[in-house]
Order: structure tokens, then C-alpha cells, then sequence
């Protein structure tokens, strides 16, 4: 069965190099519970939404207008992914790491490479208040 809330959401990302905590999202959400997964659904801006489903062992991300990431947590299995930038889209390997998941707080660990060269190294942190 299915547990649904409204909620207050923060997304913040860290990049690990430098230590700068840039906030990506902070207003309402819908979060849907059940014994499976969760997931969670915000609107970015009017025409992005952005949806998260947490799993046990993985997640996966999906932004309007882009494709879908699939995130594992295991530390040895490297997935491919793309970044754009404004040169275009850069393939990357991304390294997924450190999820830990509370009733108020979701943080994952990421490492992007391209080839045997960090790109960069960030901390994802979901924090999440119920609302009336």
C-alpha cells in the first residue's frame, strides 16, 4: 500500500574538492512510500519536473527533457553516463557510493570520471519535512 505526503523539500549538492554547498531545489514535494521504494516528485522550474525512485540497492533519476540515470550502489560497478556542457555532452563513468537513507534525509556519495581523470566529486543531500 501506498503512503502519500506533501512535503518540504531541500536538495543541496557538495562538491568534495573545494567544499562549496550549492542548494538545487528547496520548496514542496509529493513523496510516495511503500515497502518496495519511495520516490519523490518536485518541480524545478515550470517546465522541469524532476522524479526520484530509491530502491534498496539503486535509484533512479529522471529530469524532463533528459534521459533516464540509473545509480547503483555498488561501490565496484562503474556506470556510464553523460554530462552537457557548453563545449556538448561528455561521457562519463560514474561512481556511486555512501547511500544513506532516514525517514527525513536521503545522501549518496558520487564520483564522475572521464577515463582514468576525476571530473568531480560531490555529496547529494535530500532533506525532507512533512507538511500539514
Amino acid at each position: 500500500m501506498n503512503e502519500v505526503r506533501r512535503i518540504d523539500l531541500t536538495v543541496k549538492q557538495t562538491e568534495l574538492e573545494t567544499g562549496v554547498t550549492q542548494i538545487i531545489y528547496q520548496g514542496k514535494a509529493l513523496r510516495v512510500k511503500n515497502e518496495v521504494m519511495y520516490s519523490l516528485t518536485y518541480n524545478e522550474s515550470k517546465t522541469t519536473e524532476v522524479h526520484l525512485e530509491v530502491y534498496l540497492d539503486h535509484l533512479v533519476l529522471k529530469r524532463t527533457g533528459e534521459a533516464l540515470t540509473t545509480l547503483t550502489f555498488n561501490p565496484a560497478k562503474k556506470q556510464t553516463g553523460s554530462l552537457s556542457t557548453t563545449y556538448g555532452v561528455i561521457s562519463l563513468d560514474i561512481l556511486t557510493e555512501q547511500l544513506r537513507i532516514t525517514s527525513s534525509r536521503l545522501r549518496w556519495m558520487y564520483r564522475l570520471n572521464q577515463g582514468d581523470e576525476l571530473v568531480g566529486a560531490y555529496v547529494s543531500e535530500w532533506t525532507m519535512e512533512e507538511t500539514e
